[in-house]
This record gives C-alpha cells, structure tokens and sequence, in this order.
C-alpha cells in the first residue's frame, strides 16, 4: 500500500511539501531503518511518525526548508540506522547513546540541551532542566529520536514546546502499540506500558495518558488531535485488558 501527500495531510494533518518530499525520498542505502523497505513512508506508524512530527515542529516554528534540508534528513536517517542496530542487537542500548552522541555532536546547533540529553540517558535525572520522559520506562522506549533535536538552534521555549510534543504523540502510539502486543509482550517479557503500570490499574493509566496526549497536541495539530479522540473512543481498552487478565488469569 502506498502513501501519498494527501493521505497524509487529510489523515494526521501533514503539510502538503513536508509530506510530498519525505514520500518522494529515496529509501536511503544501507540503512537498516528501512531493511528491505521499498517506500520511505510505508503505511506503518514507524515511518508515519517521521512526516508527523516533522509537521509539529514546523508548526511549532522550526522553517520548513531546515527540515527538509538535506543534512537535517540524513542526519533523522543516522539516528535511526543506529536504532535498528540496537533492534537487532548489532549494538548494546549504551553503545547505541554514544553513537546518536556522536552523530549529534557534527551537527549540533545547541549544546546545552545535547548536554542535557546526555544527564537523562544516563539516568542523571536530577541534573535535568526538564525531564522530556514519562514515568513509565516503556513510553520512553524511543526517546532517541530526540537526538534529532539538536540540529536546531532555537529559543528554550520552542525546545519545550517540540518536547511536549514528542510526549504527547509517542505516548499515544505507544500505548495503543503496548494494547495490541499485550499477550505477545507478555509472553516474551517485553516492555509494555500497561504491564508496567499494573495490569489491573492499567485501563484508567492508559485512557489517562491518551487524554493527555490529545490536550497537548489539540493546540498544535487539531486533525492529529482529533484522530486521537477517535483512537480513545473506538479502542476497548477495558474489554482487552479484562479478557488477558481473564486468559492469563491474574
């Protein structure tokens, strides 16, 4: 299945030229991010959320010709080589940091938050101006990606806002990807948010966090927001978790 500019624009609110450049992109070579991928953007939440995002920073203040500028895309596509390399246990988690630390360090415009990073990776979070986590470890399971956001040079307030964002919308796809592999996560000891949480308070943390999600982005995108209040209303969060809590009795 294909994905076009306006598929992206009338799904999740894309502009049109954010959307048309990164759906017309080469698959980059020898990146392990897009192994065997024929489409820069498959129909898949993996690589949905690259224009997504990217449109929440334009529309946060980041100019659109710096996103798509060719050293700012190849430098997305190095961080997310080496996340694949963790995925495939090419790399350990640690070697992984080091790594998206280097890459950032050629092209960073703002070391202080790059410093910053580097205390909230290695756990340091007492030393952290402005923790961009969430309490739960397994929502913070792609926080590498922000990485990405030392390439711009701007206000401490812009920074935040892009912070928040990041929260807001990776919470929401992770939650409802935690909600889909709950048997499987389970059963292989995988991270889960909902597991984490305790399974029997899990329903009322999961709506709770993609209530915030939707406030936080409703301001930003409303045509993203709005496909999260769809995503909460048609989900059965409390019919999937009573029927695993059933099955596994617990």
């Amino acid at each position: 299945m294909f994905v076009s500019d306006s598929d992206l624009k009338l799904t999740y609110g894309v502009d049109l030229q954010i959307g048309k450049c990164l759906v017309d992109r080469r698959v980059p070579a020898g990146n392990l991010y897009w192994k065997e991928r024929h489409l820069y953007i498959p129909p898949m939440i993996g690589y949905l959320f690259i224009p997504v995002y990217m449109d929440l920073q334009y529309r946060l203040g980041i100019p659109r010709d710096t996103l798509l500028s060719e050293e700012h895309l190849a430098f997305v596509e190095s961080i997310l080589h080496s996340a694949a390399k963790e995925e495939f246990s090419m790399i350990t988690p640690e070697e992984h940091i080091r790594e998206c630390l280097e890459l950032s360090r050629a092209v960073s415009k703002n070391e202080p938050y790059l410093q910053q990073l580097t205390y909230y990776f290695a756990g340091n979070r007492e030393k952290v101006e402005h923790w961009p986590g969430n309490r739960l470890q397994a929502l913070n399971r792609g926080d590498a990606y922000l990485f990405t956001l030392s390439y711009f040079d701007v206000s401490p307030d812009v920074l935040q806002a892009m912070l928040k964002a990041w929260r807001a919308f990776i919470d929401y796809y992770l939650v409802l990807d935690d909600l889909e592999d709950l048997d499987a996560d389970y059963t292989k000891g995988d991270e889960n948010s909902l597991l984490e949480s305790g399974i029997h308070r899990a329903a009322d943390s999961m709506k709770a966090i993609l209530q915030q999600s939707y406030a936080a982005l409703d301001p930003v995108n409303p045509v993203l927001s709005n496909r999260i209040d769809h995503e909460i209303n048609k989900t059965k969060i409390d019919a999937t978790i009573a029927a695993f809590i059933k099955k596994r009795s617990l």
